[in-house]
């Protein structure tokens, strides 16, 4: 059974309601950025795959959907998706199904293959795992032009995204001559915006409800992390927004909510976001950074609490100098930073912790966007903000 919605949700509580305002109002006219709620249970799931709902506490969470676009997981593709049965995938040479797995062997160059119904222009999240003994092997989506995925040429299990092209009508792992190997628990289904995920089962966050009513995600501090498909980073002015606490403290200047290099860290090249960082044995801090590959961490886009503080974050790049702005119980304070320049366009991803060496740390939720709001904007994603945290 569904949950009721508790007025102490934020995002979906009476000020939402009441107001007229979403968040997800704030992309209405499109741009780049996230928008993450563990209080909407159906945005969230146990596995990367999207098969079973994340809805209670102590709940693994495997994927949690970007809400800025509005729209859910579509329906899964795949059609006996778990090899049950010798039937519903074309068979290349070197190919068989049986034991609940495609097996290849090697020796000549195939492909095994499923129709699909495919949208020209439409993002698909592909899930799969494999066995490989030898070679190498590709998922694709064929029929027109071949939009390929990464080759794989290790056992494991992968995510890879593919956006369809037009005359795409195909779903299709290619295998090299020299590939033998299995693969199994394949799925595929239309997705849209930048959802976060965890392939490994014991470094998924936990689902967990404060004394409150409030919901969150529990980041151990060892190896917890959801991440989005790697991307472009943002350029020109962004805003990060998230509700936090930080119950202990971590590895220096590790994110929280950020757009980074997979490691979270944000001395990297081409770092965006919000990041806790050592204050010394007792202190933490939540911290942003605007890094291009020139220029090393700022330490002046900082601004310190002690371990055990609620709060909400917001950090604005500017033509000026970057703003960092946090609210906790006793109010609102606000640094600019001496660092004013601009990213460089590298490669990052969206991540909801940062592995090994993290804080131990609760996300209430996040949001990301390329533009800078307008005090009204600002006040009332403020004011659903502190909702979810209690402030």
């Amino acid at each position: 059974m569904r949950r009721l919605v508790s007025p102490l949700d934020g995002f979906r509580s009476p000020f939402g309601g009441r107001f007229g305002f979403s968040p997800a109002s704030l992309f209405a006219a499109g741009g780049l950025g996230a928008l993450y709620d563990p209080s909407d249970f159906s945005t969230m799931w146990q596995d990367a795959a999207g098969t079973t709902p994340a809805t209670a506490a102590t709940d693994p969470a495997g994927l949690i959907l970007d809400k800025r676009l509005g729209l859910q997981i579509g329906a899964e593709l795949v059609t006996n998706n778990t090899f049950g049965a010798d039937t519903d995938w074309t068979k290349g040479t070197g190919w068989s199904i049986g034991s609940g797995v495609a097996t290849k062997v090697a020796g000549t160059a195939s492909l095994l293959s499923q129709a699909e119904a495919l949208t020209a222009g439409v993002t698909y999240r592909l899930v799969y795992t494999i066995t490989r003994s030898a070679g190498s092997i590709t998922p694709q989506i064929t029929g027109g032009s071949t939009v390929s995925g990464t080759a794989r040429s290790n056992s494991g299990t992968y995510v890879d995204i593919l956006t369809a092209v037009s005359g795409n009508t195909t779903l299709a792992f290619s295998a090299g001559a020299g590939f033998a190997g299995t693969v199994d628990d394949v799925y595929l289904k239309r997705v849209s915006g930048n959802d976060a995920w965890q392939l490994t089962p014991g470094a998924r966050p936990l689902l967990q409800q404060d004394a409150g009513g409030r919901w969150y995600l529990a980041v151990d501090g060892i190896d917890d992390i959801l991440s989005s498909v790697t991307q472009t980073q943002i350029a020109g002015p962004w805003e990060f927004w998230a509700g936090v606490d930080i119950t202990t403290g971590g590895g220096i200047q590790t994110s929280l909510f950020s757009l980074s290099p997979p490691t979270g860290v944000s001395t990297s090249a081409e770092t965006e976001g919000l990041f806790q960082r050592s204050d010394g044995a007792i202190r933490r801090a939540i911290g942003a950074s605007r890094i291009s590959a020139e220029t090393g961490y700022n330490a002046n886009l900082d601004d310190a609490f002690t371990v055990g503080s609620r709060f909400v974050a917001r950090v604005r790049a500017e033509t000026g100098p970057d703003q960092v702005s946090v609210t906790t119980p006793a109010g609102t304070a606000t640094i600019a930073a001496a660092y004013t320049g601009t990213p460089s366009g590298g490669v990052a991803r969206y991540n909801i912790g940062a592995g090994a060496g993290s804080a131990v740390w609760r996300f209430y939720g996040g949001l990301a966007i390329d533009r800078l709001l307008t005090a009204g904007e600002a006040t009332q994603l403020d004011n659903g903000f502190k909702g979810k945290r209690g402030l």
